[in-house]
Order: structure tokens, then sequence, then C-alpha cells
């Protein structure tokens, strides 16, 4: 799990800060890398890009104590974007993990990540749809999950994140184990 640091597309459309940018991470990677958001002029329909029908695995690890690099990590990217059909398999933190931005994105499948599978932090305002998160007891990361084979199916056919009603994801599908704690599935809404 984590044998790399993943994937990291910085963009210029929104982000929750007080000038509207930010650097990820608070600047660990280095001085002016990977900063991101429009600032006070934010381009919503921003291009960062496109990734496509790719399969991220083995990525995302601690570069310092609370300061992770999920497997794909989008920071204020635009809706003209491309994002779709991404598989994150056995990642060391967050699969997927949306720092502001207004991308939409696709056929997403979070496999066996050791901490959330998708995570919205800043203000994400974008589109999710047809997503996939499998959990595993074995590999998950700490005491809110007990190893436990007996699984639980749930079809969540849509969600609307409670502090942004802008952010939505729908036909999502939840296969977790049995007995975890503190997770309805693990998304944090930040």
């Amino acid at each position: 799990m984590g044998d790399w640091s993943g994937i990291i597309i910085c963009g210029k459309s929104t982000v929750n800060s007080a000038d509207g940018t930010s650097q990820y991470e608070s600047g660990v990677l280095g001085a002016n890398v990977a900063t991101y958001g429009g600032g006070t002029n934010p381009v919503l329909n921003d291009n960062s890009g496109e990734l496509t029908y790719a399969r991220i695995e083995f990525a995302g690890n601690a570069i310092q104590t609370d300061k992770e690099i999920n497997g794909l990590t989008l920071c204020a990217v635009g809706s003209e974007t491309k994002i779709h059909h991404i598989q994150v398999s056995y990642g060391g933190d967050d699969a997927f993990e949306f720092f502001g931005g207004t991308v939409n994105a696709t056929h997403l499948i979070a496999y066996r990540s050791t901490d959330d599978d998708f995570d919205f932090d800043q203000g994400y305002s974008g589109k999710i749809q047809y997503g996939i998160s499998i959990k595993d007891p074995i590999i998950s990361d700490g005491a809110e999950l007990h190893a436990v084979l007996n699984w639980k199916i749930r079809l969540l056919w849509q969600i609307i994140c409670i502090r942004n009603p802008y952010c939505q994801i729908s036909l999502l599908l939840v296969l977790e184990p049995k007995e975890m704690k503190n997770t309805v599935p693990r998304y944090t809404l930040d």
C-alpha cells in the first residue's frame, strides 16, 4: 500500500479560502509546488486536461504526519477537465480527493484503499456519477474497522452533500464490511 505518491492535478477553478487560492497540504511538497485556485477570478470551466481509462495502483502515502498524498487528488479543477473511467486500487490513503473545483467525474472505482474512498474539501461543487466503493476490513487504516468478512451492500441512488448543496453524487454502489464504525460510508464532507 502506498508505494508511490499518486497523481495531483491542480487547476484555476474555485476553492474556499480567503484569497481563492491554496497550496496542497500547506506546501509540504515545496515552495510554489501544487498551488491551485483562480483567486478572485476563478475559472469555473478551467481545463486541466484529461485523465481517462486509467488505473492508479499502490499510490498514496504520508509525507508528514497528517499530510498525505492520495491516489488521485483534484485541486480546484474546472468543469472542462475530463475525468472518467478511473480506478484507484490499494491506495495508502484516500482513493479520490477533491479540493474545491467544479470538475464532473464519471465511472470511478475506489478499491481497497486504506482511508476515505471519496473525500471532499474546500467547497467542491461538481458532480460525480457512477461510482463504486469497495472497502476491505483487513487493509483499511485502523481502529474504526474490524476484520469482519461479512459484507453489506448498499446502492445509494443519490447523495446530496449536506454542507455544499452544489456537490452531487449519484448512482454509487458501496460494498463495505458489515462492522464498520462511524461510517455511512467513509466519506468526509469538509
